[in-house]
């Protein structure tokens, strides 16, 4: 899978794996209760869980980021 949301930076790689780590900004408390909108953020499992599974079957999850551009996730599964 790829996307052109900006990248990663080189910093920040290493933690990707990381349960509950997550690169999307923290979102704000909002004072006005009427609003009741989820941020589109993500909790910080899908990368380790994915990678944990790849895993299990004998394979990988592998990133490629570049800053300013966008990242790559490859999955990489045996026959």
């Amino acid at each position: 899978m790829s996307d052109r949301g900006g990248g990663i930076p080189r910093s920040q790689m290493d933690l990707l794996f990381k349960y509950m780590f997550s690169t999307a900004p923290q979102p704000q408390k909002n004072q006005d209760h009427q609003s009741n909108t989820v941020p589109l953020a993500g909790y910080g499992y899908g990368l380790p869980i994915s990678r944990l599974y790849a895993r299990y079957f004998r394979g990988d999850l592998c990133l490629m980021s570049c800053e300013g551009y966008g990242t790559d996730a490859v999955i990489y599964l045996k026959e």
